[in-house]
């Protein structure tokens, strides 16, 4: 866990976008804003006064929510109010967890809000992604198939994609995380991805795995 996770999900930020600095929105609140505009994938119109509502944004809010509301609840503690500050307590008692020695430092817990920042910016910015062609080593799944309707000549119909199951996103300055696109297991750490490089039979260098990625060779 890191407080600058912390810090961009709930806080108005810096961010170095192509060698500059920006000042940008709280990742939760650009989120809560797609939720009913075009941003990203997923939109569909809506019934009700013509709005456009981005399902996609509007799942992962209220996953998010639901989320961080629950663990308050286990810890017995305030899980009412804005979620942004929801956020800001969990983070506080799961530091705490860790300094006395209740939590251990690489429970999936500390690495939530990273979890979070990952997917927000993936929904609202997608990166180019890199396939990996070999199975999942945890549900075994090589490719993930995806239906979705588009309008051709007029009429609407069904369109089937299929890709790998594992991708890594490729955003510059970003860190590498992998997924599974079919059970949605993630690779986030260096030791972790060294271990997925190397389910596939092959022992991996870190450092050549990422200048891999970075030079558009991530197949295989």
């Amino acid at each position: 866990m890191t407080d600058r996770d912390v810090e961009r999900l709930t806080s108005t930020h810096t961010e170095m976008i192509e060698g500059r600095v920006v000042v940008a929105d709280p990742l939760l609140e650009q989120l809560r804003r797609a939720r009913y505009s075009s941003v990203g994938y997923g939109g569909a119109r809506g019934a009700a006064g013509g709005s456009v509502l981005n399902t996609k944004a509007f799942d992962l809010y209220e996953e998010i929510d639901g989320t961080t509301r629950a663990w308050l609840d286990h810890y017995r503690r305030d899980h009412r109010g804005d979620l942004a500050d929801a956020i800001v307590r969990l983070a506080g008692i799961l530091r705490a967890e860790v300094a006395g020695d209740r939590l251990d430092p690489d429970d999936p817990r500390t690495g939530m809000f990273g979890v979070m920042v990952y997917r927000i910016e993936n929904l609202l910015d997608p990166p180019h992604e890199k396939e990996l062609t070999f199975p999942c080593p945890d549900c075994g799944e090589r490719y993930h198939e995806e239906t979705t309707v588009e309008k051709r000549g007029g009429r609407e119909v069904e369109v089937m994609t299929r890709q790998a199951a594992l991708r890594i996103p490729v955003r510059p300055g970003r860190a590498l995380v992998a997924e599974c696109h079919c059970c949605g297991k993630l690779w986030a750490t260096r030791d972790e991805l060294i271990e997925l490089a190397e389910s596939a039979g092959e022992r991996v260098d870190y450092a050549e795995l990422v200048v891999a990625l970075a030079a558009g060779n991530g197949k295989g």
